[in-house]
């Protein structure tokens, strides 16, 4: 059998003798979403006037318009939604086909999407909503877009990740601005206790830092454990994020639940900078 005759083959056709015929409605309903990856609107279009569903599923659970997103064709996912495509669809893995657009980076797709009334605030399977992974990814365009039409800045997805928390520890500082100014948590704990300062400090991201701090960030918020940002760093010997959580009044004396304090994690761990920094704060 060749290529073409076994995909049409999965998508419901009958081979009869070498031919392909469509056996009945479903099967021209599964050539809806073929013609769409292939490309071919004015197939798709003639497939949709002679009644095929537009909200038809592959086996994988995706429509036509999300096969659309995935192809970036805007012109078809057009017709598509003219015909009453749910632009709020999942597949199995409970993706959007603007969750696909945002995670492409396709601002014109997303921006049509949600101009169509795509729900910005629709997750998937794991928790991440658009503007999780439009954080996650720096798109700040993409972020402000979807801001305006109405997404939460402080869902929490995967582990109690923010939105804040994606873009901060990923390092992306436009992102961090534009979230903040649209009223995100600068203090927002994830499942572990980790705010966004703490997250910028574990990846010595020093500018993310002075961002937050700059914004209100609990420089002395501890995590489950009772560490504070200024013991991650410690810990890690950044002499540099060390000196600006204690400029701005990171308490060196704090101890987590296990007794220790930032100077003795520095101790325990050689790093010697840290350690004649903090004793002479100390003192």
């Amino acid at each position: 059998m060749s290529k073409k005759l076994w995909i049409l083959a999965l998508l419901g056709f009958v081979a009869l003798s070498g031919s392909v015929i469509l056996s009945n409605y479903i099967n021209r309903d599964r050539v809806l979403i073929q013609a769409v990856l292939d490309g071919k609107t004015a197939e798709a279009r003639r497939l949709l006037e002679q009644g095929a569903d537009v909200n038809v599923r592959a086996t994988n659970g995706a429509t036509a318009l999300m096969a659309a997103a995935t192809k970036g064709d805007t012109t078809t996912a057009a017709l598509l939604l003219e015909y009453g495509a749910d632009v709020n669809a999942k597949c199995d893995k409970g993706i959007t086909a603007l969750l696909d657009t945002v995670s492409r980076q396709d601002l014109g797709f997303t921006t049509m999407l949600l101009a169509a009334g795509a729900n910005p605030n629709v997750p998937d399977n794991k928790g991440m909503t658009p503007l999780a992974e439009a954080a996650r990814k720096g798109n700040s365009e993409a972020i402000a877009v979807l801001v305006r039409h109405g997404a939460q800045v402080d869902s929490k997805g995967p582990k109690g990740l923010t939105e804040l928390t994606w873009a901060s520890q990923q390092g992306k500082t436009e992102a961090v601005r534009i979230l903040l100014e649209s009223g995100a948590n600068v203090n927002a704990k994830d499942d572990e206790g980790f705010t966004p300062l703490m997250h910028a400090t574990v990846r010595g991201l020093v500018p993310i830092a002075q961002l937050l701090l700059k914004r209100g960030a609990d420089v002395n918020a501890t995590e489950n454990s009772g560490g504070t940002a200024l013991m991650i760093a410690s810990h890690e010997g950044d002499i540099d994020m060390v000196k600006l959580l204690v400029e701005n009044g990171a308490n060196p004396t704090l101890k987590e639940k296990g007794g220790k304090t930032a100077l003795d994690m520095a101790r325990a761990r050689g790093k010697a900078e840290v350690v004649n920094f903090l004793s002479s704060t100390n003192q």
